[in-house]
């Protein structure tokens, strides 16, 4: 069940009534006695950008209950980093995402379901809001007595009220949008769900993300991570190029441009466009993993960034950035900030405009 109505399912070779006649029967947690019984389960599946969304919502939940009062679900990918944001706190891990039934959520049922055999709690507490078959499933296969999550009526959504007339995205005003105007609906479900848990009003700055196992720095270096997972909030390359023109205008520091391994042939694509044009000091870092993803954040002196988990992880740190997104998607997982150090964009937005957002370096 997909909470925003900017998401929905994607297309499958089963026909949904058929999909989900067969995903009930593997439903529900296995049979046989619990041995552990915990206050509190938080599930926290998603993406790397969705996981630093959570991280302070979490982190009231964890100090509600106590650490060792809760057990955390969160992707196989991510454990490491949610070891060191709440220690003592147990993780169950599983794969970040499955989209066919029969070659990948089976198989996971098979493999997966018996790591919640031995536990049962006294809430299940969702801060997964858009759920495919697969997270729905796994839900099941959790033990508990109160069973906390958003639907989409219960799902915040911004409305005219939430974002300034002058800020909208689709009446003609600026393409620029300072993140005090508004709040990315994924954030205020979060907050939501807090309040609906700890029964007390929660404030904007208590749900901001933050990290306390990871600290920034300040290399000099204007950071530049084009990609996005939808290929839809990518930088197109014109945009950069005439970003990084405007920008070079008034500062000297170094261009990189981070990625995947495999965004390396994009990644040469988009550095040799700048250099045609006459910009230099530009090369391409390609950080291994999430540990090197997010010291290669920390460490720049700015970030320039499609809608994705680096300009996630660059706001949570406070970083000066540039972030670019979709009209589509507006709203979604953008706006949101620290401070005024962030700025958040659409694709029609002059260069001018996106390169006087980046500090000199």
């Amino acid at each position: 069940m997909y909470c925003s109505p900017l998401q929905s399912s994607a297309r499958t070779i089963i026909p949904a009534a058929i999909r989900e006649w067969l995903g009930a029967l593997l439903s529900g947690p296995l049979p046989g006695s619990r041995t552990r019984r915990h206050a509190a389960c938080l599930f926290a599946l998603g993406r790397i950008g969705d996981f630093v969304l959570t991280l302070s919502a979490l982190r009231l939940l964890v100090r509600e209950f106590g650490a060792t009062n809760c057990v955390l679900v969160v992707p196989n990918p991510l454990a490491i980093l949610a070891g060191r944001e709440f220690p003592g706190v147990q993780c169950i891990t599983l794969p970040t995402e499955a989209a066919s039934l029969m070659r990948e959520i089976l198989p996971i049922w098979w493999r997966e379901r018996n790591k919640f055999s031995a536990d049962s709690f006294d809430q299940l507490i969702c801060l997964s809001h858009q759920r495919s078959l697969y997270y729905e499933l796994a839900l099941s296969w959790i033990d508990t007595a109160r069973d906390v999550r958003l639907l989409p009526e219960t799902y915040p959504t911004v409305s005219g009220e939430d974002v300034p007339a002058s800020h909208r995205p689709d009446d003609g005003g600026p393409a620029s949008h300072r993140l005090s105007d508004g709040w990315c609906t994924e954030l205020l479900a979060h907050q939501r769900l807090v309040e609906t848990v700890l029964g007390r009003a929660i404030g904007q700055e208590e749900i901001l993300p933050r990290f306390t196992s990871l600290t920034a720095s300040e290399d000099g270096r204007l950071l530049i991570y084009p990609f996005s997972r939808d290929a839809t909030r990518c930088l197109p390359l014109e945009k950069v190029v005439g970003v990084l023109q405007n920008w070079r205008a008034r500062s000297r520091g170094a261009i990189v441009f981070g990625g995947n391994l495999v965004d390396t042939p994009e990644l040469e694509r988009y550095a040799q466009a700048a250099r045609s044009t006459g910009l230099d000091n530009i090369s391409i870092e390609l950080p291994s993993g999430l540990d090197g993803l997010l010291k290669h954040v920390a460490q720049a002196g700015a970030v320039f960034a499609a809608d994705s988990a680096a300009a996630h992880v660059a706001t949570a740190l406070d970083k000066p950035s540039a972030v670019m997104t979709t009209r589509l998607f507006y709203g979604y997982c953008q706006p949101w900030g620290r401070s005024g150090r962030q700025h958040v964009f659409l694709p029609d937005a002059p260069a001018d405009q996106v390169a006087g957002a980046l500090p000199a370096l």
